[in-house]
C-alpha cells in the first residue's frame, strides 16, 4: 500500500455499527486506505493483478499482518475476525468481495461518488461529479419516460432504482455488468432479464438489498437456471425451506455508503 495521498472519510460513519467496534473502524478506514483511486495493477503473492478504481487485492492473513502493524499484544487480531468482518461489512453493503484460491480482489461501494474524486484542487459539489455513465442512465431513464425505446441493460438500471435497491452510481453499474457477463458466459439466452429477475426475487422477499439478489442470481448459476421458464421450474422443484434465501444479516439502519 503506498502511503500517500488521502481518502475522504464522512461524519455519517459515526452513525454507522462500525463506530461501535474499534477493530471493525479501523478495518474499514484501512480498506479505504488500501483501494487504488484510479485504476492500478498489483502484484500479489508475485502474481500481477489488475484493479479498477475503488478495488484492492488482498488475503485474509495479509490483510491481517496490516491490521496488527504496531498494536500491542492485547490488542492483536486473528485472522478469522478479520474474514469474518470483511463479510459484515459485505452484507451491509459496503464492501464487494471476489475470492478464488490465492487472492480476493475487495471493492468499496459507491467509490465513485465518495472517494473518486477526492482531489485537492476540486472543490466542485459531489452532486456534479457523477461519473458520465450515471449521467447517461438518467438521460436514458428520461428518454424511456417518453417513449424511447431502451436497450435490455437500461431496463435492468431503472428496475434497480425504481425498485428501491439505491441510488445507481458507476460501481453498482459495474456490478450490474458483472452478473449480466455472468449470466452471458453461463449460457443464458436472456442475461439482462435474469439480473431483473433476481431483483424481483429480492423484492418478493422483501428485501431490497443487492447482495440479497446476488446470492439469488448466483445460486440460479450454479443450478444452470439461466432462463424465466429454468426459474419457475426451479422454484416448482423446491419446497420453500429449501429453496428460500435468508437475509444477509447486519442492521438494516447501517446501510451507509460512505
Amino acid at each position: 500500500m503506498a502511503n500517500e495521498g488521502w481518502i475522504k472519510l464522512y461524519r455519517k460513519v459515526q452513525n454507522s455499527f462500525v463506530w461501535s467496534d474499534a477493530n471493525l473502524y479501523k478495518l474499514w478506514t484501512l480498506c479505504l486506505m488500501k483501494a487504488s483511486h484510479a485504476g492500478n495493477r498489483m502484484i500479489f503473492n508475485g502474481q500481477e493483478i489488475t484493479v479498477h478504481s475503488g478495488e484492492f487485492v488482498t488475503g485474509r492473513n495479509a490483510l491481517t499482518i496490516e491490521m496488527n502493524r504496531g498494536a500491542k499484544p492485547a490488542q492483536l487480531v486473528h485472522s478469522d475476525f478479520v474474514w469474518r468482518s470483511l463479510k459484515k461489512l459485505e452484507n451491509a453493503e459496503m464492501l464487494h468481495i471476489k475470492s478464488n484460491n490465492r487472492y480476493s480482489v475487495i471493492s468499496v461501494v459507491h467509490w465513485d461518488e465518495y472517494q473518486q474524486s477526492a482531489q485537492p484542487a476540486d472543490n466542485q459539489p459531489t452532486s456534479n461529479r457523477q461519473p458520465t455513465d450515471t449521467i447517461n442512465n438518467a438521460e436514458n431513464a428520461n428518454n424511456a419516460q417518453e417513449g424511447t425505446t431502451t436497450t435490455d441493460r437500461q431496463k435492468v438500471f431503472n428496475f434497480f432504482e425504481q425498485g428501491g435497491f439505491g441510488q445507481l452510481g458507476g460501481f453498482q453499474i459495474q456490478n450490474i455488468d458483472e452478473e449480466i457477463k455472468d449470466f452471458t458466459t453461463a449460457g443464458s439466452p436472456e442475461p439482462e432479464h435474469m439480473v431483473v429477475l433476481g431483483l424481483q426475487e429480492a423484492l418478493n422477499n422483501n428485501v431490497r438489498k443487492w447482495s440479497y439478489a446476488r446470492a439469488v442470481m448466483h445460486s440460479w448459476q450454479d443450478n444452470k437456471v439461466l432462463s424465466a421458464k429454468d426459474v419457475e421450474a426451479y422454484k416448482a422443484s423446491h419446497r420453500p425451506q429449501d429453496g428460500a434465501f435468508s437475509q444477509p444479516q447486519g442492521d438494516e439502519s447501517d446501510d451507509l455508503p460512505f
